[in-house]
């Protein structure tokens, strides 16, 4: 939100530490700026949000309970935090939800979950393998429920590392905008679980949390010579790992609405 007027709606999820909730989502969707082109995201608005609406799922279907949450300090600096390093070059931005005594009164019950609290199978990510990116194209949903995407990973997983060219992941997905800050799964059937003993299981289906999905790598809109229907759908996943750092090691971004976007050169 820009004060009253909407700009854009994209996904986000739970996450839980130390006591208290946060918002995980991308950095581009707090921000309305592409960190690595640094232009403006809504192109007819020209316009960078100071707040956003979180919509969370309740105890009646189809029923979201929403509030308000200010995106920056009575001084304009922003209340979320970035990677201790790369800061807005891991596109993931994590903020601080209001807790129960300073919500606005629901009248329904608060379903959400967050999903480090989750009971996950552990499972090996492997290139080829199945995921789900779970969120709202363009706003698209049943009932209030997001929409599962199917995916599968492009790129191999296990180059992954927490340095410079090594922190995303490549997926093979359809994904439109109102995806950024989905929750990706892993889905495994007859699947071997990580572990010493590397217990092997056919009967129920295994899910793991695997990361964060920010768009794809290629967007049409950047470069108006691409055909959208010729454009490779190869989208970038940000693995658990980070969010997990981000939450725990995290600094306050330095972004400020009125100042022209710096990106970050991380050193290496």
């Amino acid at each position: 939100m820009c004060d009253e007027q909407e700009i854009s709606r994209s996904t986000g999820f739970l996450w839980t530490y130390e006591g208290e909730d946060f918002l995980v989502t991308n950095w581009h969707s707090l921000t309305g700026v592409n960190p690595y082109s640094g232009r403006f995201l809504s192109r007819k608005l020209a316009a960078r949000p100071n707040s956003i609406r979180v919509a969370l799922p309740s105890s009646q279907l189809g029923r979201k309970l929403g509030y308000n949450v200010p995106l920056f300090d009575e001084n304009g600096d922003p209340l979320w935090s970035v990677h201790p390093t790369a800061r807005e070059q891991v596109d993931i931005a994590v903020i601080r939800l209001p807790d129960e005594s300073e919500r606005p009164e629901m009248g329904a019950q608060l379903l959400a979950t967050p999903l480090n609290t989750g009971q996950w199978a552990n499972l090996e990510p492997f290139v080829g393998e199945n995921l789900f990116v779970i969120g709202f194209p363009r706003n698209l949903h049943m009932h209030g429920l997001p929409i599962w995407k199917r995916a599968t990973f492009a790129t191999e997983p296990v180059l992954f590392s927490d340095k410079p060219g090594h922190r995303q992941v490549w997926i093979d997905c359809a994904s439109r905008e109102g995806m950024s800050g989905s929750p990706v799964i892993q889905v495994a059937h007859g699947h071997y679980l990580r572990g010493e003993d590397r217990r092997f299981s056919n009967l129920l289906p295994g899910h793991e949390f695997y990361g964060i999905y920010s768009g794809r790598l290629v967007d049409p809109e950047d470069d108006p010579r691409l055909d959208d229907q010729l454009v490779a759908q190869i989208g970038i996943v940000w693995p658990r790992l980070l969010i997990e750092r981000v939450v725990t090691h995290g600094v306050r971004d330095v972004f400020r609405r009125e100042n022209s976007f710096e990106p970050t050169i991380e050193s290496a």
